[in-house]
């Protein structure tokens, strides 16, 4: 898809086994995937150029939404996104990767 890469995306192998080696304790694991809703109709009522816009667009919500609730950005597919975050077990939150980002 036009307009999105992941070139600049971290991969994240060893990021649990880091994580528990690092801090004595075993590492929670948080996955968020997203997907832009109606996005094939999107495309298909509105063309490719907007199409590749609105995925650029989504992916950069993503990615600072993301980082600033503590996660990565894992992989980037054109409208979707799988990101983590590594955290410690007794974290009373919701894991703050999709604060800001409505469904």
């Amino acid at each position: 898809m036009s307009g999105t890469s992941t070139d600049d995306v971290p991969t994240h192998d060893l990021a649990p086994e880091r994580a528990r080696r690092d801090s004595g304790v075993p590492a929670v694991l948080t996955f968020l995937i997203a997907d832009v809703r109606g996005y094939t109709r999107f495309a298909q009522e509105h063309g490719d150029e907007e199409a590749g816009r609105l995925a650029a667009d989504f992916a950069t919500l993503v990615r600072e939404t993301v980082v600033a609730g503590g996660g990565e950005l894992i992989e980037l597919r054109g409208d979707e996104a799988l990101c983590l975050r590594v955290g410690t077990p007794g974290r009373n939150d919701r894991s703050g990767l999709a604060d800001g980002v409505s469904p």
